[in-house]
């Protein structure tokens, strides 16, 4: 269809244009939050909890999801504080290791290695030298909470009521309908591997919006970004992954399917092999400001498939989302930071196509 654009537009011609087909900075995010099918439900987190031989096996699913949620931000909070004091004494955010044993890696070493390394290279390198990092301190805090559980009655008060609650989370998750899969689809039930499945799926989304940033800004400028271009795409990133955080199960998998090359739904829902399709973003330039947007026709695919969905569940979102790290923010916004922070020193910054 012919678009008729007022050449005295202030804005320019390529802005009129886009806003005349209701396209606009933010316009994505806005449309990804309407997709969901109910209102959002808070995850408290902080109730007084019964004690574990209150739960009953009868438990609805929508009972299950609520107190999986908020045993979960009560628990994200604890092992995130473990992995920031961890980050703290190790300010390169690097580390290589097994079995919960970390050996942090210096900058010059990360450098080395790193050399030359285009989007898709330097994404798996940091992802290897920070997984290790998630996996011991989840495991750290795991070996506290069992000690605990083992000595009970000699705990204080708020430590014992701390400690039921990791064993209502245990035998909540026991049920098999946490949210969190694990191989072919089937539910986790331990919590280390709950907290960590989360963490992985944040990691997924985080790594991919990442790795096809240069792509999406050459295919639609046709020429490869400046650094400050760079960089301005990789703060435009975080707004859409928060909205995409915010989505119950059903409606996420949704979205994961529309913005992925088309593969089986398994299979790019268990991170293998698994990237994002650069062909279905666009940027939009406004004045100085650049913003990472899904293509109209992406959303329109998105939502046709989420018509199809008998979603009659209660939604939470991440609850990561509900959880505040030790710099006042959300924890994903505090895991996108770590990891575009070193995305942007060892990718950006060290990248003589940046201009």
């Amino acid at each position: 269809m012919f678009v008729k654009i007022n050449p005295m537009d202030p804005r320019g011609p390529e802005i009129a244009l886009n806003s005349q087909k209701g396209i606009y900075p933010g316009y994505s995010i806005a449309r990804i939050k309407s997709l969901a099918p109910h209102p959002r439900i808070p995850i408290q987190g902080d109730k007084k909890y019964a004690k574990i031989d209150n739960i009953s096996g009868h438990m609805t699913r929508n009972e299950i999801k609520m107190e999986t949620a908020e045993f979960s931000k009560i628990f994200i909070a604890q092992s995130w504080q473990k992995i920031h004091q961890w980050l703290e004494q190790n300010p390169s955010g690097l580390a290589i290791g097994s079995s919960g044993r970390l050996t942090p890696t210096l900058e010059s070493e990360f450098t080395a290695v790193s050399r030359g390394a285009d989007a898709e290279k330097i994404i798996s390198l940091i992802n290897q030298y920070t997984s290790e990092i998630f996996i011991s301190a989840v495991a750290s805090w795991k070996e506290e909470q069992e000690r605990k559980l083992k000595n009970i009655s000699l705990l204080s008060p708020d430590d014992r009521k701390m400690t039921e609650a990791y064993a209502r989370y245990k035998k909540v998750l026991s049920f098999g309908q946490s949210n969190v899969s694990q191989g072919e689809g089937e539910p986790i039930e331990d919590v280390d591997k709950h907290i960590l499945g989360g963490i992985s799926t944040a990691r997924m989304v985080i790594s991919n919006f990442l790795r096809i940033l240069p792509e999406v800004y050459t295919r639609e400028y046709g020429r490869a970004p400046s650094k400050q271009e760079m960089k301005k795409l990789v703060q435009s990133a975080l707004p859409l992954i928060l909205s995409i955080a915010q989505l119950d199960v059903n409606t996420f998998g949704a979205v994961i399917h529309s913005i992925s090359p088309k593969m089986d739904t398994a299979a790019l829902l268990s991170n293998r092999s698994h990237y994002f399709n650069p062909n279905v973003f666009m940027v939009i330039r406004e004045k100085d400001k650049l913003s990472l947007e899904v293509r109209p026709e992406c959303l329109d695919e998105i939502e046709d498939l989420i018509k199809d969905y008998e979603n009659t569940a209660i939604h939470t979102g991440c609850p990561a989302l509900f959880v505040k790290g030790q710099d006042g923010k959300n924890v994903i916004s505090e895991f996108y930071n770590w990891i575009s922070k070193l995305y942007e020193k060892f990718y950006i910054d060290a990248n003589p196509e940046f201009k």
